[in-house]
């Protein structure tokens, strides 16, 4: 199919634009996160030293990315466009592809919930909480990485079947695997920069 973005076509106008770019938008954030994540597991297979600085800066700074844009696909606020959004306007659409890719909706509800807590106490927020004690805000919220990236991937396939079914286009395909960290981090090692 091809992969022309609906929002651009002709005709696709008032509450259709809107979806194609609450879609778009979403995918975005999806595909960010999860490229986010890769990178991450490719620094962390290869295990630079952290003493050089760049590589502990870089995984901290990926790491909040990834956890601010799952937020942003998973905040339940009423005014945001973002999964919930999409499944209050097309419920059939998003009720076909959770059956399909046998994915489970309360468990999706749960982690959303979850994750609202760590938002409000160290995403958007600093509360007294995270200064004190910013451990327990993660220990409450009990997210695993697995857990994470299953609500990522969740998310892209009811994100990809919803814009498919509408406007018969699949999302621009974002193929990056990470493949350059390792050489990176090879190359830095040769170079002696890096224990």
């Amino acid at each position: 199919m091809s992969s022309l973005r609906a929002s651009l076509m002709p005709g696709v106008t008032g509450a259709r634009h809107e979806l194609a770019k609450t879609l778009e938008r979403n995918f975005n954030e999806v595909e960010m996160a999860l490229i986010a994540g890769r990178i991450m597991v490719k620094i962390a297979v290869v295990r630079p030293s952290f003493a050089l600085e760049f590589f502990r800066f870089s995984y901290q700074a990926l790491f909040n990315d990834r956890i601010a844009r799952t937020t942003r696909i998973f905040d339940k606020r009423k005014d945001a466009r973002n999964f919930w959004r999409v499944k209050k306007d097309r419920p059939a659409l998003v009720s076909n592809a959770l059956v399909r890719h046998s994915i489970d909706l309360p468990a999706l509800i749960d982690f959303a919930d979850r994750l609202k807590h760590v938002r409000d106490h160290t995403v958007a927020h600093i509360s007294l909480l995270s200064v004190l004690d910013s451990r327990s805000i993660w220990q409450r919220a009990g997210i695993k990485a697995i857990e994470l990236q299953k609500a990522l991937m969740a998310a892209r396939r009811v994100f990809s079947h919803v814009y498919r079914a509408e406007f018969g286009v699949d999302f621009p395909d974002i193929d990056y695997r990470a493949g350059d960290v390792r050489p990176i981090i090879k190359a830095g090692i040769a170079a002696g920069i890096i224990d």
